[in-house]
């Protein structure tokens, strides 16, 4: 689970509350504001999947609902990690939003749900439609070859979401989305989207903490260096690259060895324009981050995928 870390007006202890058969409320303590982002991945070895249903204020506390599902759509209990964040750092490429208006053939999302570094602005993003289930997302001043994007589904119903490329047009950022339903037929839905350059993908300085993100373009070859510049960590000055290796179909690792995973959290996206979708199943210090990948109908499914790391806080 991420969020602000600590105690007192900043944040706290973070819990868990289980309302019946995959559905779940993740309260945030003293994060109560309107605005932030959400990201949820399905953790473990099984083929559930999950995704943020809403967030909301409740006193001074932040409640972010959570639901999980099977291959059939049916609620199920699943592990997942989840982070909140609401900072708007203006000194790192960094932009997020909440994608709110799936039908729309173009438009800017909701304003307090969104945030954009290059512009110090929340409301210049903007999201355009071309087909079902299919969007590009336009982040103006972050038009860069480098960063990195997670997607999230937003909703009660059983769709899921991913990237599909990102690259600069023009002086924007553009990033495209698809996503599926639970069979995995293209379908329009809301969601939530980042993308950070050389930074934490919860938006928080990385004075303090470890934070690594990488792009795994290669998902047939055994062992290989993650993709620069789509590969970022804190471990070292210049950043030492990290490494993704295949132990089998749809079960990859991606190593960090200068920087502890031994906390923190993390975050998965699968990359392409078909239904596959990604998880994570573990992660430690010695064997990596591990990511299972599967296809539309549960197979293990060699796939590429976006995977962030973010650590908890460590007091100087």
């Amino acid at each position: 689970l991420g969020g602000l870390p600590g105690g007192g007006p900043h944040g706290g202890l973070v819990r868990v509350i289980r309302h019946g058969v995959g559905s779940y409320t993740v309260r945030h303590r003293n994060l109560g504001v309107v605005g932030g982002t959400v990201h949820v991945t399905a953790y473990g070895g099984s083929t559930a999947q999950c995704k943020v249903v809403n967030w909301r204020t409740s006193g001074a506390d932040q409640l972010v609902n959570v639901k999980c599902h099977n291959l059939q759509g049916v609620p199920a209990d699943s592990q997942f990690t989840e982070s909140y964040t609401n900072e708007q750092w203006t000194k790192a490429a960094v932009a997020y939003l909440w994608a709110n208006e799936p039908t729309a053939t173009s438009y800017v999302p909701s304003s307090a749900y969104q945030w954009n570094a290059g512009t110090g602005t929340n409301t210049a993003n903007r999201i355009t439609r071309s087909g079902v289930g299919a969007y590009t997302v336009f982040l103006p001043e972050l038009g860069v070859s480098a960063g990195h994007v997670q997607v999230t589904a937003y909703g009660s119903g059983t769709e899921r979401c991913k990237v599909v490329g990102w690259g600069p047009s023009g002086s924007d950022q553009a990033i495209r989305v698809n996503c599926f339903s639970v069979g995995g037929q293209p379908v329009d839905t809301m969601y939530t989207l980042t993308y950070v350059d050389r930074y934490s993908v919860l938006s928080l300085s990385t004075n303090g903490r470890d934070a690594a993100y990488g792009w795994a373009n290669d998902p047939t070859s055994a062992s290989y260096t993650l993709s620069q510049p789509y590969e970022y960590n804190t471990g070292v000055y210049p950043a030492s690259p990290g490494t993704a290796t295949r132990l089998g179909v749809g079960d990859y690792a991606a190593k960090y060895p200068t920087i502890s995973l031994q906390t923190g959290t993390v975050q998965v996206t699968a990359y392409g324009s078909g239904p596959e979708f990604c998880k994570v199943a573990f992660w430690n210090s010695t064997d990596g981050i591990r990511v299972r990948c599967f296809s539309a109908a549960g197979a293990m499914a060699d796939t590429r995928y976006d995977v962030a790391f973010t650590s908890t806080y460590k007091v100087p």
